[in-house]
């Protein structure tokens, strides 16, 4: 929610600069009015009647609640709602994520993506799955398996502890990095067989659509990461490439995900991402 409110400002930030140039009046997707404010989530019933938040503006009664709007419901306009969003010109539109419907396929012309090892093993190595980090170990390091038993700073301490020291061994390193391009190597074959294998999902900080890759890492055929993999594509000068650039695990790729869609796929269904 916190995503799709951030993308409708955004929106609405380029549409005020839109209509400013063209001398009108912008039609905006946060509403606001004297007594109300409303927003599309983006999401819908069980009719697929587009479901609204609403607000009423604070009226001070509680000086504890100092913020501008105070969150009435989650509603529809067939409703009880109806009356506060029948007093604004239009309903308020959902966020669009992409203008180039080509943005939410995979290319498999383009070159195969890069990866920035350092960010992945040294910045989110607590994403990758503990038994493929373990397969490498080599004698005298002392593995823990349980980590996320740890109290936060020991196991955030352990966590650059066993990334210092996958860099500090060449062979645990070209282990796990040739593992990792392996599995890359079936995930591009993959979606190569399966357009639908390569999900779109919101890249927030850049307002950037990106797409999600399958990656078996610990076991054939059981995904359990998925890479984010940005386009880089340009046509004038050639450039068609993709940048991988950080890894999910299945609760974080669904949750991106699922601010676009539901992802309609084999590999990533929400029962699969419960957090353990």
């Amino acid at each position: 929610m916190s995503y799709t409110f951030e993308r409708l400002q955004y929106e609405d930030e380029i549409e005020k600069n839109n209509a400013l140039k063209d001398g009108r009046q912008p039609r905006l997707k946060i509403l606001e009015n004297e007594s109300n404010a409303i927003f599309n989530t983006g999401l819908v019933d069980s009719i697929y009647d587009p479901v609204y938040a609403f607000f009423r503006r604070n009226a001070g009664k509680y000086p504890n609640i100092t913020q501008p709007w105070v969150f009435i419901a989650f509603a529809t306009t067939n409703s009880y709602y109806q009356n506060i969003i029948t007093d604004f010109a239009y309903k308020p539109a959902r966020a669009e994520y992409f203008t180039n419907p080509n943005d939410l396929f995979y290319d498999c012309n383009a070159q195969k993506p890069t990866i920035n090892w350092e960010h992945i093993i040294k910045d989110n190595i607590e994403r990758l799955p503990i038994g493929f980090v373990k397969k490498g170990v080599p004698d005298g390091f002392a593995f823990i398996e349980n980590v996320e038993t740890l109290p936060k700073p020991q196991r955030r301490a352990y966590y650059e502890k066993l990334a210092q020291a996958i860099y500090d061994n060449e062979d645990w390193l070209q282990f796990l990095t040739t593992k990792f391009k392996n599995a890359l190597e079936i995930a591009l074959s993959r979606v190569a067989w399966n357009y639908k294998t390569a999900i779109p999902v919101y890249y927030v900080t850049d307002h950037k659509l990106s797409l999600l890759l399958p990656l078996a890492l610990e076991k054939k055929g059981v995904i359990d990461v998925a890479l984010v993999c940005e386009h880089k594509v340009d046509e004038a000068s050639g450039v068609n490439n993709y940048v991988g650039r950080t890894i999910f695990t299945l609760q974080m790729a669904y949750n991106n995900a699922r601010l676009i869609t539901r992802p309609d796929s084999d590999w990533l269904m929400a029962d699969m991402c419960t957090t353990k």
